[in-house]
């Protein structure tokens, strides 16, 4: 029942401006469904998921020696995915982590570009400029984001007991995520 009332919903809000706060609060959701395709090699925990039909925007071939052909997501879509889906990638510090090293690594351009593409029914771009912005990319990256609109208050994740809020990104965040730009927790995962 409560599945059929999010897909109800999702569609709902796709067609009426998105009304997330004022009556469906999805920081109390359970995480969504875990993946069945988890692999562990050496010291790393592989998820393969399969999600939105994409027509593999975002995905690029590398050649490996020994191992042949693997297809894998750039890094632009790889940090929408983590944030869309943080549980997957660890978690929201872990997300925060990946935002810092990929700082100086991306072009804000090619992430805009791929979200317009994947077009989201929920403001992701809040959370990636959330991210991003902790991380310390430019003003200029984050600038681009923000003319995405900042229409809605949003959640990073789902399940949060405890919120604080972002009144720039308008987004509801755990209390317990470091600020890397206030804390020395995070500081060896600056460049």
């Amino acid at each position: 029942m409560e599945e059929d009332i999010r897909v109800s919903a999702k569609s709902f809000f796709k067609t009426t401006l998105l009304f997330v706060p004022s009556f469906c609060n999805v920081s109390k959701w359970p995480n969504r469904r875990p993946s069945k395709y988890i692999f562990i090699h050496k010291n790393w925990r592989i998820c393969c998921l399969s999600g939105l039909n994409t027509n593999n925007l975002g995905v690029v071939e590398i050649e490996k020696p020994n191992s042949g052909k693997l297809q894998l997501t750039n890094i632009e879509r790889t940090l929408i995915d983590i944030a869309v889906r943080p549980f997957y990638s660890g978690g929201t510090v872990e997300v925060q982590k990946a935002y810092i090293k990929a700082r100086g690594k991306i072009s804000t351009e090619r992430l805009i570009s791929i979200l317009k593409k994947i077009d989201y029914t929920y403001p992701y771009h809040q959370v990636i400029g959330f991210y991003m912005q902790r991380a310390g990319f430019e003003d200029s990256a984050l600038n681009s984001l923000k003319k995405l609109g900042l229409k809605y208050d949003f959640y990073l994740d789902y399940g949060m007991k405890e919120k604080d809020y972002s009144k720039e990104w308008r987004v509801y965040f755990r209390k317990n995520i470091p600020d890397p730009t206030k804390s020395k927790t995070l500081s060896k995962y600056y460049p």
